[in-house]
C-alpha cells in the first residue's frame, strides 16, 4: 500500500502551507500528492509550483475535469507537467457535475462518458507524439501534433468514477480508479463493474490501479476531527451535486 494525499484547497489554507505540507510528505515517505480543482484554485499552477518544491513525489491531477478544457490542451498541459518535473505527472480526470460544468464552466453537461472516452484516447494519442486526427462524437481534431513529449512513455491515467456504467468503462479505458470517499464495508461490491469492465476488454483488473479518498483527521481530540470531517462532507454533499449526495445516502 503507498500513502498520498490531497493538497488543500480551502480559503483557509495559504499556498506557502500547500508548500509545507508537500515538503513534510515528501520527507515522510509520501507516494504522490493530488491536486483537486474545482471552483477554486486551479490543478496545474499548484503542481507546477510543487514540481519545484520536492524531488520524488508523483504530481496528479485529483481531478480536473474534461470539460472546461479541451483534450489537447490537457494533453499540452500534462505534458509540460511531465516535463518540469522530471517525469512524475499522473493524469487524474472526471466529468465533475452540473455544478461547476454548467454553472461555473458555462458549458452544457452532456455526454459524459463519450466525453470521457474520447478525451482519454485523444489524451493518450497526443502524449505519443503522433498525428493527431481523430473523428468523435465530441472531438474533431484534424492534422494536431503535439511539439514537446513528456518524459515518460506512457503517462498514467487515472478516472474518477461513482455510478456503475462509468465505473465499468474505467476498467476498459485507464490507468487507475479514484474512488472517492470510501466506504470500507462497501468496496469489493463498487469494484465490481471495474472488474467486469476490465474483463470484457481483455484486460486483466489487478493491473488496474486503485487510488482511493478517504477523510482522515489528526487531532487529540475526536470531537474536532469529526468537526472537521463533517465540514469536509458538507462541502461534497451541499455544494457538489446530487452525485455526492447519493452516494453518501447509498453507504447509509
Amino acid at each position: 500500500m503507498r500513502l498520498s494525499y490531497v493538497s488543500p484547497f480551502s480559503r483557509s489554507v495559504h499556498r506557502r502551507n500547500a508548500v509545507h505540507y508537500a515538503e513534510l510528505a515528501e520527507a515522510a515517505g509520501y507516494d504522490s500528492v493530488w491536486a483537486p480543482e474545482a471552483f477554486g484554485s486551479d490543478a496545474f499552477t499548484l503542481l507546477g509550483l510543487l514540481a519545484g518544491k520536492t524531488n520524488r513525489m508523483k504530481l496528479a491531477t485529483g481531478i480536473v475535469n474534461v470539460y472546461s478544457r479541451s483534450p489537447a490542451l490537457l494533453a499540452q498541459s500534462f505534458a509540460t507537467l511531465d516535463e518540469i518535473s522530471g517525469g512524475r505527472a499522473i493524469i487524474g480526470l472526471g466529468t465533475s457535475g452540473p455544478i461547476v460544468v454548467k454553472n461555473w464552466h458555462s458549458q452544457a453537461f452532456d455526454k459524459p462518458m463519450t466525453r470521457t472516452r474520447e478525451a482519454v484516447e485523444i489524451i493518450q494519442l497526443a502524449l505519443s507524439g503522433e498525428r493527431v486526427d481523430y473523428e468523435g462524437a465530441c472531438f474533431r481534431l484534424e492534422g494536431f501534433r503535439m511539439l514537446i513529449r513528456p518524459i515518460q512513455d506512457r503517462i498514467p491515467i487515472y478516472l474518477a468514477t461513482l455510478k456503475s456504467r462509468a465505473v465499468r468503462q474505467t476498467g476498459e479505458i485507464a490507468d487507475g480508479w479514484l474512488p472517492t470517499h470510501v466506504s470500507v464495508r462497501n468496496i469489493e461490491a463498487s469494484r465490481a463493474p471495474l472488474v467486469a469492465g476490465a474483463n470484457e476488454a481483455g484486460r486483466d483488473p489487478l493491473e488496474i490501479d486503485m487510488a482511493a479518498l478517504t477523510l482522515v483527521a489528526c487531532c487529540d481530540d475526536g470531537e474536532t476531527a469529526r468537526a472537521l470531517c463533517r465540514e469536509h462532507l458538507a462541502y461534497y454533499i451541499g455544494g457538489m451535486g446530487t452525485f455526492y449526495h447519493e452516494l453518501m445516502h447509498g453507504y447509509g
